[in-house]
C-alpha cells in the first residue's frame, strides 16, 4: 500500500474541515456573535500537526514509513471520520434538540455539550485503539 497517498488524503480532509470551521466562525464574528472552536477542531489541528510531522517529516528524514507513522495515520483516519459526527453533536443535531434549547439559559451556549462529549470520547477512544493496534501489529 502506498501510504503517501493516504497521508495526502487525510491531510486534505483535516485541512478542509478546519477551513470550513474558520469560514463559519468568520461569518459568525462578522454578525457580532461570539466565536469559538469546538474541542474536536482543536484535536483536528493537533492531529494535522502530528500527522505532518510523523507521517511526512520523519519519513523524509529517516527514509522509511515506520510503524509509528502507520499508527498515527490510522488514528488520523479514524478521527477525521468522526469529525463530522462531533460537529453534528456540537450543534445537538444527533438527538434532534438543536442548539435552540440553550437560548435563554444562564451562560448561553456551552463550550461542549453532553452529546458532543460522548461522541468525542468515542472518536478519541477508537482513534487511540486504532493507532495502538496498527503499531502493535505492524
Amino acid at each position: 500500500m502506498k501510504f503517501e497517498a493516504a497521508v495526502a488524503m487525510v491531510l486534505a480532509l483535516q485541512f478542509a474541515a478546519f477551513g470550513w470551521r474558520i469560514n463559519r466562525e468568520i461569518s459568525v464574528g462578522d454578525e457580532g456573535r461570539q466565536t469559538w472552536l469546538p474541542i474536536s477542531d482543536y484535536t483536528n489541528i493537533v492531529m494535522f500537526l502530528v500527522t505532518v510531522f510523523i507521517c511526512i517529516v520523519v519519513p523524509l528524514a529517516t527514509g522509511e514509513f515506520s510503524n509509528l507513522s502507520k499508527a498515527v495515520l490510522g488514528s488520523a483516519v479514524v478521527f477525521i471520520a468522526f469529525h463530522p459526527m462531533c460537529t453534528a453533536a456540537h450543534y445537538c443535531l444527533l438527538t434532534g434538540k438543536g442548539r435552540k434549547h440553550y437560548i435563554g439559559k444562564a451562560g448561553g451556549y456551552p463550550y461542549i455539550t453532553y452529546e458532543e462529549a460522548v461522541v468525542y470520547s468515542i472518536g478519541i477512544s477508537l482513534a487511540v485503539m486504532s493507532g495502538y493496534c496498527v503499531y502493535a501489529n505492524a
